[in-house]
């Protein structure tokens, strides 16, 4: 496959673009990032918007009650000064991230949205690699790119496993030693649902570009929102809408989630877990899931609900200084088998477990907890023991 050049001639910074706006080979992607108190990133994130060398690119920074000097910022900083036709901020009416995206999403114009946090670090060409991909498979309704999780004093882990399907070859644009990466996908395409339900895609959003036409018309209707779950919320509701979508998908790294010791998802409380089993309840009850294979849903219910649920709740037993809450929780991780009608055997949980080794260690302790120990005050001793 002939590699072909997206940039042209128009290499430069983002800060001396050309528009090339509706261009079919150079779509229009807005970046839409939702900042609230975030003036220890923001120049850091303005940074690297300058450098992407895609430059036919809106980004619109929504202020989500900002109580710092967050926009001030901003508005000094020479990437907003010297391209006031490139980046917009607005303010959000409506506390929280969810509403914040919503109400840019309406506001934003481009062929594409890719929602990014201000937090985190991407490469340079992600979004070249983007629209890459676009021109590569031009009938995909939803283009994804390779991302992990950067944790203090750890090695990074990636986000999603490959997908486990025959190799082609893929010319990246990424400029590295070995140009050449791999495009997994059996077909030019393939369907988006069977692979969330695979765990090959998460429900993140900031390694994916969603076409912007249909996530208007899902802001014109309203967001699902929630407290916790808003990226998986946003891909179910875009599903619901399109339940044929189809996705490509490049598995090079571009994008690094950073996990921040104060990060709100390292210290969320238990009603994650009921926003969890939402999400699995609006997955289970798209248009097309009954024409799924029961290995799949299985497969789902597991990666999506039992076993992060279940960590979360295993996580607040061990944290709880009473030992009637921390035996509440620990009962009710037991019972998410029920809950969520589902009765893994051994054999096809070490299955599961050997072919998505992401947080292996964790995923086998809560094996051994909820499936082979016969009695509770054992596993919650285990895992506290553990934890310590």
């Amino acid at each position: 496959m002939k590699e072909r050049n997206l940039m042209d001639s128009h290499t430069h910074p983002a800060h001396t673009s050309t528009r090339y706006r509706h261009d079919h080979r150079h779509p229009l992607i807005s970046i839409i990032v939702v900042v609230h108190n975030a003036e220890e990133h923001i120049s850091s994130f303005l940074t690297q918007l300058a450098a992407l060398t895609y430059t036919n690119y809106e980004c619109i920074i929504i202020a989500d009650h900002c109580t710092d000097n967050t926009l001030a910022l901003i508005k000094n900083h020479p990437m907003y000064t010297q391209q006031t036709n490139t980046i917009r901020i607005l303010n959000s009416t409506t506390p929280g991230v969810s509403h914040a995206r919503e109400q840019a999403t309406l506001k934003s114009s481009g062929d594409w949205i890719w929602f990014v946090d201000v937090d985190d670090t991407f490469e340079e060409n992600i979004l070249t690699e983007f629209a890459h991909l676009h021109n590569l498979y031009p009938s995909a309704t939803l283009l994804h790119l390779g991302a992990e999780h950067t944790f203090p004093n750890k090695a990074p882990q990636p986000v999603e496993t490959p997908w486990p399907s025959r190799t082609v070859p893929f010319y990246s644009l990424r400029k590295t030693a070995d140009t050449t990466t791999h495009f997994v996908p059996s077909t030019k395409t393939s369907n988006l649902l069977s692979h969330i339900l695979n765990g090959h895609i998460r429900g993140y959003l900031w390694n994916k570009l969603i076409p912007g036409p249909q996530l208007r018309a899902l802001a014109t209707e309203g967001f699902y929102h929630s407290t916790t779950q808003n990226d998986f919320n946003l891909l179910i509701s875009f599903l619901q809408a399109h339940p044929t979508a189809t996705v490509a998908y490049n598995p090079t790294i571009y994008y690094h989630y950073i996990h921040h010791p104060k990060q709100l998802s390292t210290t969320a409380g238990t009603h994650t877990v009921d926003n969890t089993l939402q999400c699995i309840q609006r997955v289970l009850a798209l248009p097309n899931i009954p024409t799924q294979p029961a290995h799949l849903i299985n497969n789902f219910l597991l990666w999506a609900g039992i076993i992060p649920c279940t960590n979360t709740l295993l996580d607040h037993a061990a944290k709880e200084h009473s030992q009637e809450k921390a035996h509440q929780h620990y009962q009710r991780a037991r019972q998410l088998k029920t809950q969520l009608n589902y009765s893994p055997t051994r054999q096809s949980l070490l299955h599961f477990l050997k072919n998505h080794p992401l947080r292996i260690s964790i995923h086998a302790l809560i094996h051994r907890i909820l499936f082979t120990q016969p009695q509770p005050g054992i596993g919650l001793k285990l895992y506290t023991r553990l934890k310590g």
